[in-house]
């Protein structure tokens, strides 16, 4: 199995990053350029089918894809980006009625069983990943073109190239730090026995230059 990984396109909140994006946050006019960009790249790449985050933003970057490599495709909430506290979304970041949540996520941020309110755990988090390989992994076509998000594409990432049971907090927040994955960067993973995922190439944009 060949999984070919993009981030999903530019949204409204990607420039600055300066608002709590949530799941219907859409694309923006830049971002649906980068879409069609990347679709004309895997008209001429085998895909067998199409997995797509069920969030807006990545559902129209695949449906972009889709448009121009006609396979099939489904959304699953397995692909969706961490979950934040709901309590966050759509606020800007300086915004002080928030502080103190972020104030107590960072004071958490080690501990892999905690988690603000709604919010996605670290140790859940984990799980989503690992179960999305185990399902990538018995799937029987050759290659999927899978669109997602950033920080899920990290700890899918990390998982492979770190371990589930190596894989801590700090670990993956080094790793997130040092792997910034570009607006339809490409990422590469295959799996060459059923438990041995490999990574082949890391964020490939190169249809955006």
């Amino acid at each position: 199995m060949k999984l070919y990984c993009v981030r999903h396109a530019e949204s409204v909140l990607n420039p600055g990053m300066r608002v709590h994006q949530t799941a219907d946050t859409p694309l923006s006019e830049a971002g649906i350029k980068q879409a069609h960009l990347v679709a004309k790249r895997f008209a001429n790449i085998p895909i067998d089918g199409i997995i797509a985050s069920d969030y807006a933003r990545a559902k129209h970057t695949a449906e972009i894809i889709h448009a121009t490599v006609g396979k099939t495709i489904e959304f699953s909430p397995l692909l969706r980006e961490l979950k934040k506290p709901t309590a966050l979304e759509g606020k800007d970041y300086d915004d002080p009625e928030i502080a103190h949540i972020l104030i107590e996520i960072a004071n958490n941020k080690h501990n892999p069983h905690w988690k603000y309110s709604d919010g996605e755990s670290f140790s859940e988090f984990v799980r989503r990943g690992s179960a999305f390989l185990e399902m990538a992994g018995n799937r029987d076509e050759a290659s999927l073109l899978i669109v997602s998000h950033g920080q899920f594409l990290n700890m899918v990432a990390a998982l492979i190239t770190i371990g589930q049971d190596n894989l801590t907090p700090a670990l993956l927040d080094h790793f997130f730090h040092h792997t910034w994955m570009t607006n339809t960067g490409v990422t590469i993973f295959e799996q060459f026995e059923a438990d041995r995922w490999c990574l082949l190439s890391w964020n490939d944009h190169s249809h955006l230059v």
